[in-house]
Formats: C-alpha cells, sequence, structure tokens
C-alpha cells in the first residue's frame, strides 16, 4: 500500500488519538481536557539543540471543530493544551502530561505539514478524537472544571511549556504520533493494524495496563443481534459460526472467519462497537460473549502505559522512546 494511501486510512480510522479523555467522561474519571534537537550540543533532556529563527510549521493551525463544523485559527500552543485537556486526565503523573503533550504536538506537526484537506474546509486537523486528536477550548473547560479549571488548566499549560519547542522525529520528519488509551499488555505494530511501514509504530510491552480498571471488559450479544450488526444471516448453528479467528503476537484479532465471511480485527471491533480487537469471542445458551482487553487501536503510545511508567519513574522523553522506538526527539527547527 502506497503511504498516501496510508496515511488517509490513518486520518479515516476510529481513533487515531484515541479518547483517554473521552473514556474518563464516559466512566466519571477525573476527566481531562485530555492527550516535541540537533548538532550542537545536547541538554540534560537528553534532546540536541539546533540554532532556529523561525517554526516552520508555523505558531498557529487551523483546526476544524467538529462540533460546530466550522475551521478555527488557534495559537498552537493553546491548541495543544486543549488537546492534552480533552486526551489524559489531569490527574496523571506529570511526566505522562509531559509525553502527552509532545505526543500531540507532534501530530499536529505532523498534519500541518501534510498540508490543507479539502474535506476540513482547509484546516490540517480535526477536534474529532476519532478521526485526529480530541480538543476543548476554554469554555468547555470551565463547563467541565468548573472551579478547578484555574489549578487543573494550570497542570496542563506546565505540561505543554515543557515541552514546546520539541517534535518527536524519525529520519528527520515528525513521526505519525498516534496513541490510544490502553493496551492489551502490549501496543500493536500498525503494520497489522493499518498496513504501511512505521518503523517506529511497532509491538513493545505496555504490560502495566493490566492494572488497569478500564483494561478487561465485556459484552454479550444475542445471537440474532450479533449476525444482524455483522450484516449476515444467522445460521442454523450459531456455536459454529466462528472460525479461524488469527491473532497477532500482541494479542489483537488480525482476521477471523463467522458465517464464512472474513472479517478484519479493526472491522470487527467498528461493527460491533467494541472498545479493543484484542477480542475473544464466545458461544452460549443463545449469545455471544465477546471479552475484550484494552481500549483504542492499540497502536503507538498506551495512555495508561505512559501514567504507569511515569510512576515507575520514567521520564517523558523516556516514555516516548519507549513507544515510539528509533525515535529522536529534536529541539528547535528541523
Amino acid at each position: 500500500m502506497k503511504r498516501t494511501a496510508v496515511i488517509f486510512i490513518f486520518c479515516l480510522i476510529t481513533t487515531l488519538g484515541v479518547p483517554t479523555g473521552i473514556y474518563a467522561l464516559h466512566t466519571g474519571r477525573a476527566a481531562a481536557p485530555s492527550e516535541t534537537d540537533p548538532a550542537a550540543q545536547t541538554d540534560e533532556s537528553g534532546a540536541s539543540e539546533t540554532p532556529s529563527e523561525t517554526d516552520p510549521y508555523g505558531d498557529t493551525i487551523s483546526v476544524f471543530m467538529a462540533e460546530t463544523d466550522r475551521v478555527e485559527e488557534l495559537d498552537l500552543l493553546d491548541y495543544v493544551v486543549g488537546v492534552v485537556a480533552a486526551e489524559m486526565p489531569v490527574s496523571y503523573a506529570p511526566e505522562a502530561l509531559k509525553a502527552q503533550a509532545a505526543v500531540s504536538l507532534t501530530l499536529a506537526r505532523y498534519m500541518q505539514k501534510s498540508g490543507a484537506k479539502a474535506d476540513l474546509g482547509g484546516a490540517v486537523i480535526s477536534s474529532d478524537y476519532r478521526r485526529h486528536q480530541a480538543y476543548l477550548g476554554e469554555a468547555a473547560l470551565r463547563s467541565l472544571w468548573g472551579e478547578k479549571y484555574e489549578a487543573n488548566v494550570g497542570v496542563i499549560r506546565a505540561a505543554v511549556d515543557a515541552v514546546s519547542d520539541v517534535t518527536i522525529t524519525y529520519a528527520g520528519e515528525p513521526i505519525l504520533a498516534v496513541f490510544h488509551a490502553i493496551s492489551a499488555g502490549e501496543t500493536e505494530s500498525a503494520a497489522n493494524v493499518w498496513g504501511g511501514d512505521y518503523p517506529y509504530l511497532t509491538r513493545v510491552d505496555s504490560s502495566g495496563d493490566r492494572l488497569s480498571a478500564g483494561f478487561r471488559s465485556e459484552e454479550t450479544l444475542p445471537a440474532a443481534e450479533f449476525f444482524q450488526k455483522l450484516g449476515l444471516t444467522p445460521p442454523e448453528d450459531p456455536a459454529s459460526a466462528v472460525r479461524n479467528a488469527v491473532y497477532s503476537e500482541a494479542g489483537y484479532l488480525r482476521s477471523v472467519e463467522i458465517c464464512g465471511t472474513p472479517f478484519t480485527g479493526l472491522s470487527l471491533r467498528q461493527k460491533l462497537g467494541l472498545r479493543s480487537a484484542a477480542v475473544s469471542i464466545d458461544y452460549a445458551d443463545g449469545d455471544f460473549v465477546l471479552s475484550v482487553r484494552g481500549y483504542g487501536h492499540g497502536v503507538g503510545m498506551s495512555q495508561y502505559g505512559a501514567d504507569y511508567l511515569a510512576r515507575q519513574g520514567y521520564s517523558w522523553q523516556e516514555i516516548v522512546a519507549h513507544f515510539y522506538p528509533g525515535t529522536e526527539i529534536r529541539r528547535g527547527t528541523i
């Protein structure tokens, strides 16, 4: 698959930068107004320093506001504050918030570099978390946080300020910095989900995710509803309908045949509304039981995993290096 096609698929895929913040809103957790260096010297953060006069990506970013169907030009760092606030609980460890800020800023710069998009009214990125990454403006955050707004936004802004001039790069270019809420214990390779060659979006350990209260979920569907959602005619023997399930090394369903019809893990997740494609399917007493691990597509940084590592003493730079192997954190113009 050509790289341009892969990027297009990424743009369409549900939860490109997946919804810890949205997850928080739906579960009553501390909701977050959610989920960036050259040849001369290296500072204590481990990022090399390059002199720069201007930011090649600009100090503003055009955002398609999915809620209002309008395009707004926002200050880039203010935008990242609103993204982190929407994507990661403010209660997460400071180094995890910094990692999220660096990731979200890098994704913004990646999308800026890819250019304006006609289907977004000329904007470069959408506030719809299902397409790119979520964003909440000041009014929404004040409504969400109430009297805690000033304190919470201060925490988020401190994290953004700490990484305000950095970009996560691979081979000198901003990476497609996708992320998700909770992995299935290991992150998934992008090649297994969308295809394409992204060496930094590969399987890595994230076993701390197993400690999350949201790690496991289960859904029971009557057989008739199960087949209806998949667009299939119910067979005489539902118990034998599911065959040849193939899983990746990270535990995500790659393919399965249901009533002889092939499905990818991604398509099955979308059709059945599952939290993850790390799913096992069992049939008993007229119902299909779908046991799911994790939340999101599983590619890139696990947000819960980032918080877990931060609480074990990892710096944000170490978190980024762990979830995006082979990348470099660069400061200034790249």
